[in-house]
């Protein structure tokens, strides 16, 4: 599946005419009507009940259409935090390099901290053992 076709069934559904949607996504009419007949044939149902005006959707169309507008919403989400991101990197390399760093070290300061319990517990057991023995 593509992102394309998301996009297609959505704004077809939105605008309730194939021509309107075609109109909006700068393509044309037909290409617009043969490119979602293909995506219909692949699903093996209809999304669209063209009988009836404006377009209306099957039972099939509205669960479709709820999954592709979640997706869009999602891709446009992770577009936007990506973009964030790298302009962030641009505006600030160091401080995420920094941040990695801290991240590493926190992790490196857990590990030692649970060494050196585990190695104090060790000492103790040694004692209880070897004393006794002196």
């Amino acid at each position: 599946m593509e992102i394309r076709q998301f996009m297609y069934v959505s704004m077809a559904a939105e605008c309730g005419s194939f021509t309107k949607a075609a109109e909006k996504l700068f393509i044309t009419q037909p290409a617009l009507s043969s490119y979602i007949s293909k995506l219909e044939e692949e699903l093996g149902v209809r999304l669209f009940d063209r009988s009836v005006t404006p377009l209306g959707l099957t039972y099939a169309g509205e669960k479709y259409l709820a999954y592709a507008r979640d997706i869009l919403r999602q891709a446009d989400g992770l577009e936007r935090e990506i973009r964030d991101i790298s302009n962030h990197l641009a505006e600030h390399p160091v401080t995420w390099e920094i941040h990695a760093l801290y991240r590493e070290e926190a992790y490196l300061g857990k590990v030692e901290e649970e060494f050196l319990k585990m190695a104090a517990r060790g000492l103790e057991w040694n004692k209880k053992k070897l004393l006794p023995a002196l």
